[in-house]
Formats: C-alpha cells, sequence, structure tokens
C-alpha cells in the first residue's frame, strides 16, 4: 500500500485557519459497514510541478477514533482522473488511494486496509505557489482482504479534500515518470553496449547491479534527475584464464604457504581478481582525494581519452582507479576545500527535470586490465546518450 511505498517526511503543522474539515464516507454491505467521518487532509510531500511536468501530490487525512486514516496520491495539476487496478500496487505510481480503518473492537481483524479498485479523483485546484490550496473530492470502489472472514469484500467510498501546499518533498525514492524513464533508457542502452565490449578473453560479468532505476524526491545538493541506486559492474577473471594463472594463483600460494594475510595484501589479490566499474548519473562533483580506503596515491595524473571531456588516474601500490567524466567537465577548474581538490559541476536544469547532463565512471582494479577496457573502448557511444537539451 501507499505506506509500504512512500514514508512521509515529518507531518507539515497546518494552522485550523489554513484548511476546512472535509468529509469521507464509506461502506461495506457485506460487513455492515456505513460511515460518514470529518477528516483533516495534509500536503505530506509533493513534488514541485515548476521542475517536474509529472509532479504528484500525496495527501494524508486523518480520522477519529485514533489513528485512522485516508491517504490519495495525484498528479499536481487540475483534472480528473480515473483508474483501475488488480492488487495492491501497480506499476504506475501516479495514481493512488488507501484506506485504513480499525473496526475497534476486533470484529474482522481489527485494522482494514482497502486499495483503490476502480476509482476517480477530480483536483478542482491545485495553486502554484506554496501554500497554496489543493481542493477536489474522489469517489470509487476500494476493495480489502478482511482477515476475520478469509474473504476481500468492496468498499464504495466518496469524499472531498481541502488543504493547502506544503512544499515538502518526500526523502524517498520514487518510480521514474516517463519523461525521466526516457532518458534513463537511453543512458543505460549506452552502458549495455560498452559492457558487452568489455567481458571476453580474461573477464566475465560477476555482478551486475542495475539499480531500482528510481529517482530520489530530494535531489540535494540541487541536480536534475537524481538516480537512487547507481549501476555497478564487476567484471570477474576466469580462473582458466592466462592471466589467472600467471598472476593470481602464484600469489594465492604465496600468501598460503607463508601466512601472510595482512589486509594490504589481500586487498591487492581482490583487485587481481576483479574490475569493479562504478556509473555516477548527474553527480555534483569530483574529489580528488588524497587517499582511497586509507591508501595514499602514489600518483595523481590528469588523463585525457578521445570521448571523455575529464579523466583522472590514481595509482595506488597494489591497483589503480580511473575516474572518467562525461558533460560540461572540461571547463571548470577544481577548488581547493581542507586537502583535497574538487570539481563542482553547473548544471543547466533544475531539481527533477528528466535530463541527465553527465556521467562519472569509476574504475578499480589492476592497471593492466583497466588499460585494455580503455584502448577498446569508444567512448562517444556513452558521451551521446546524455540529454542536456
Amino acid at each position: 500500500m501507499i505506506r509500504q511505498l512512500l514514508v512521509s517526511i515529518p507531518a507539515f503543522i497546518l494552522c485550523s485557519k489554513n484548511y476546512a474539515q472535509t468529509n469521507l464516507s464509506f461502506q461495506c454491505a457485506e460487513l455492515n459497514i456505513n460511515k460518514s467521518v470529518t477528516v483533516n487532509f495534509e500536503s505530506a510531500s509533493e513534488d514541485d510541478p515548476a521542475y517536474l511536468q509529472e509532479a504528484v501530490a500525496f495527501l494524508q487525512g486523518k480520522f477519529l477514533p485514533g489513528n485512522q486514516m485516508f491517504e490519495l496520491i495525484f498528479p499536481s495539476r487540475v483534472g480528473t482522473y480515473h483508474w483501475q487496478q488488480e492488487g495492491n500496487s501497480k506499476d504506475d505510481d501516479s495514481l493512488a488511494a488507501a484506506l485504513y480503518y480499525d473496526t475497534n473492537p476486533s470484529v474482522y481483524g481489527n485494522l482494514i486496509t482497502c486499495h483503490a479498485k476502480d476509482f476517480t479523483i477530480t483536483v478542482t485546484k491545485y495553486e502554484s505557489a506554496v501554500h497554496g490550496a489543493i481542493e477536489g473530492n474522489f469517489s470509487g470502489t476500494m476493495t480489502a482482504f478482511v482477515a476475520g472472514i478469509q474473504k476481500s469484500v468492496d468498499f464504495e467510498v466518496k469524499g472531498n479534500f481541502h488543504t493547502i501546499r506544503s512544499g515538502g518533498v518526500s526523502a524517498e525514492c520514487r518510480k521514474l515518470r516517463s519523461t525521466e524513464q526516457k532518458a534513463v533508457d537511453k543512458l543505460k542502452d549506452a552502458i549495455n553496449l560498452l559492457a558487452e565490449k568489455w567481458v571476453g578473453g580474461d573477464y566475465q560479468f560477476e555482478t551486475v547491479i542495475i539499480g531500482k532505476e528510481v529517482a530520489a524526491g530530494n535531489t540535494m545538493p540541487m541536480r536534475p534527475l537524481m538516480i537512487c541506486d547507481n549501476r555497478k559492474l564487476v567484471l570477474k577473471l576466469k580462473e582458466d584464464s592466462k592471466l589467472y594463472q600467471t598472476k593470481v594463483e602464484p600469489l594465492e600460494t604465496d600468501y598460503s604457504s607463508s601466512g601472510d594475510f595482512s589486509e594490504a595484501k589481500m586487498y591487492h589479490l581482490k583487485n587481481l581478481q576483479s574490475t569493479v566499474v562504478s556509473i555516477d548519473v548527474n553527480c555534483p562533483s569530483i574529489w580528488l582525494v588524497s587517499h582511497v580506503n586509507n591508501f595514499v596515491p602514489k600518483s595523481t595524473e590528469k588523463i585525457s581519452i578521445t570521448g571523455i571531456d575529464l579523466g583522472y588516474k590514481f595509482c595506488f601500490k597494489y591497483d589503480t582507479t580511473y575516474i572518467l567524466a562525461f558533460g560540461d567537465w572540461n571547463n571548470l577548474n577544481p577548488s581547493r576545500e581542507n586537502a583535497d581538490m574538487v570539481y563542482r559541476y553547473k548544471f543547466n536544469h533544475g531539481p527533477h527535470q528528466p535530463y541527465i547532463e553527465n556521467v562519472v565512471l569509476r574504475f578499480n582494479g589492476t592497471d593492466e586490465a583497466l588499460k585494455a577496457i580503455l584502448q577498446k573502448t569508444d567512448w562517444k557511444i556513452l558521451r551521446n546518450a546524455l540529454t542536456n537539451n
């Protein structure tokens, strides 16, 4: 239900003069329930329609006795929205309704949780300014599985809402809107095309962490589309490969016979066997750090590669890290912050806009393996997948 999909930020406290008490009625003939209650709706969280074309609002309305609740999600603009669904969730999270009714005493299993089955929400007013009015009405059929009788029953529900915009956003991740999904798919296709060229020979995929492909409700620090879970690829060295037999096996034998399992040597052995590629979308900054995982780099070198806008190579005692950045990084100069240097990206679009302006890849592994990847990659494929306009 909505509670499971969206966890609201602390409720915005509204004074009584800012919103009106509204009505909610619901009936279920099979359970002999016929209720009409007064509800105080509040805007728990909302996308900002000034930034996101497909913005949605999330209203919570509490009613007595206890902490019973009715919740609505709908687009942040005037209109009539009708939908049908089966089950308590659906692919599109821009429309939802939920009723939490306590039968107290627990005749039917105490709390009954209803979700929309065939429902309509009509938004008659959605003012653009923060603290502007949100008004409308709703009606339709909802359904719930009732534990006390072990079956699903229908509720007929109707009511109205009148509250004000809170200006608050949920800190939780949400599903991508269609325009955001289009930008993500374009980038994902490019990454998949590159990744197919990276495997083969001595390496194979160990894990491919795609991420949930969901956007953050709060994009701090401010940026356009922010992906909650960025993509990560792990390329595993094949045990029957020549590189494994000549590089890894001798070290494993040496460490085992000597009993030397120090952190540094285990770290070195791990990086010989795998190459990790992390992908950061709409990265707000690149830090040229003085150390990574408590290891100080022996050297830090700015590199130039065709198709890459900014690149750095960090050489450590046992492995190498490459940072490859795509986007408008080449016109930036780093600034010193504490002991480190940092590039801070200047985005052309505001929060939540469906654009991917930059991508930053971080490769970690042996220099030999990373050079092989860099040499056989056409980086223009990734550069052309950005959606900056």
